[in-house]
């Protein structure tokens, strides 16, 4: 958890050097571009399970239907 005056956030560690305040990190929109291969959807399964370890709630729109584990 990060500290604001008089707020405890639940922060999100992305990488031992990136970490998100939750409650800011949550109400943003993301984009995963790169080549087929390069790890775009396993990225994304990663901080949405964050989002839903932190008690986020979160909408996958999975047409192929690689997310059905989450």
């Amino acid at each position: 958890m990060t500290t604001r005056p008089g707020v405890h956030v639940k922060t999100l560690t992305v990488a031992s050097n990136l970490k998100l305040p939750a409650d800011e990190a949550c109400t943003q929109k993301y984009g995963f571009i790169g080549r087929s291969g390069s790890g775009k959807s396993y990225a994304a399964m990663k901080l949405a399970e964050l989002f839903l370890g932190s008690g986020a709630q979160i909408l996958a729109l999975d047409w192929g239907g690689i997310w059905w584990s989450l």
